[in-house]
């Protein structure tokens, strides 16, 4: 993993997840990230200290964000997995006679039900702007920077 759950309370400063629940999702988050950077992190770890803070809270970013998308679906699967059930959320509309309600999906809500790569673009933006500029010892970027 690319942070521990010291890191995700002392220098993150999350309160989402446990000392139970972070290894799980410190362990997703650090694939993912692996994921998207084809492994140029396994293969070239920084030494620095500034870029091996900034790839922690990279995967801090993304550990929250992952429990956020279980929380998501365990809430849909509740409610008969009906989409776009969200109680508390920001009212889009009010109808008076029926007595209806609608709320605003938030983009985390709208990238759940977009399946997995509407949760793996919402995961990159969440970790974009850590892992952005970022690079190895040698200087090359993390992020394939491409056409």
């Amino acid at each position: 993993m690319y942070a521990d759950y010291e890191f995700y309370t002392g220098t993150w400063y999350g309160d989402k997840l446990t000392a139970e629940t972070y290894p799980k999702y410190g362990s997703r988050a650090s694939d993912f990230l692996d994921w998207i950077t084809r492994q140029r992190i396994v293969d070239n770890l920084p030494t620095d200290e500034k870029a091996l803070e900034r790839l922690g809270k990279a995967c801090c970013a993304a550990a929250d964000a992952l429990f956020d998308i279980d929380a998501v679906r365990a809430a849909q699967m509740e409610a008969g997995a009906a989409a776009g059930v969200n109680q508390g959320g920001i009212i889009q509309s009010i109808s008076s006679g029926g007595e209806s309600v609608s709320f605003q999906a938030s983009e985390m809500e709208k990238a759940v039900a977009a399946g997995q790569d509407g949760i793996n673009r919402y995961l990159f933006e969440q970790v974009r702007p850590y892992l952005s500029m970022l690079a190895d010892d040698s200087g090359r970027y993390y992020l394939y920077w491409g056409l």
